[in-house]
């Protein structure tokens, strides 16, 4: 269908783009293997895509939630909620987030289901 085209066209556009910002977010030093995000973020579209391995399940009425937060010194934007699959997969694709946004770095939290307005200490996954 046609949105498919498009959105399968805007997500390649996202990770090709010479200008998006790639971040690899990491956890403090923890067994092996640790829980890892990936996200490639084009500030000027506000497209961005992440993708997280090795997450650990979260307990009934809770979620994971992805942070951009702004260059500006503005507050963090959610930027999605996500589960982990079986295997502590999961991502977030095309979001809808402002453009123009200069993300400083990028973080992901702990949240109560359906996510929140701002981030519940502590941040899980960091990078900038």
């Amino acid at each position: 269908t046609v949105p498919d085209v498009v959105t399968a066209r805007e997500l390649m556009a996202t990770l090709t783009d010479p200008a998006a910002k790639r971040v690899v977010l990491n956890t403090a030093p923890v067994p092996t293997p640790k829980p890892q995000g990936r996200a490639t973020y084009v500030a000027a579209s506000g497209a961005l895509v992440f993708a997280a391995n090795n997450l650990e399940p979260l307990a009934a009425g809770k979620t994971y939630e992805l942070w951009l937060i702004p260059a500006s010194g503005q507050p963090p934007i959610p930027a999605g909620t996500f589960q982990p699959d079986a295997n502590g997969n999961a991502g977030v694709i095309l979001p809808p987030l402002p453009k123009g946004v200069e993300a400083k770095a990028f973080g992901v939290t702990i949240e109560a289901a359906g996510g929140a307005t701002k981030p519940t200490l502590p941040i899980l996954l960091v990078g900038d």
